[in-house]
């Protein structure tokens, strides 16, 4: 934030154009998980996470920056795909525990980002 001046409005921007690409990727690339198939529309997303993660390493302005987070939560959207496939193949019995849990591991692992974003 500093090295760019950044404002606290735009670095709350950057965030929100995470968050804005992983609703339309996840708009997108589910029902393209369905149609396609959920292997390569898996693939898809994790490829467009790694290119467009490197690439903002690479932004050289605040809108090429922009750009690049929200490219990488549109594939972060797609991540829904590989839960949708693992509930296919949990025994009917163990399902609803293993997604809770999935679940419940997902949202403290975002809790502690902040955490040690603050620590770091």
């Amino acid at each position: 934030r500093q090295d760019w001046q950044l404002t606290e409005t735009q670095t709350s921007t950057i965030t929100f154009s995470v968050f804005a690409g992983a609703l339309l990727g996840s708009l997108t690339l589910g029902p393209l998980g369905d149609s396609v198939g959920r292997r390569p529309v898996f693939t898809l997303a994790a490829s467009i996470i790694s290119v467009f993660g490197l690439l903002t390493a690479l932004a050289n302005s605040y809108a090429s920056l922009l750009l690049m987070r929200f490219l990488v939560g549109f594939g972060v959207g797609g991540l829904t795909v590989p839960f949708d496939t693992l509930s296919e193949f949990l025994p009917a019995s163990h399902r609803g525990v293993n997604l809770l849990v999935i679940e419940y591991f997902w949202t403290a692992g975002s809790l502690l980002v902040p955490v040690f974003a603050f620590i770091s």
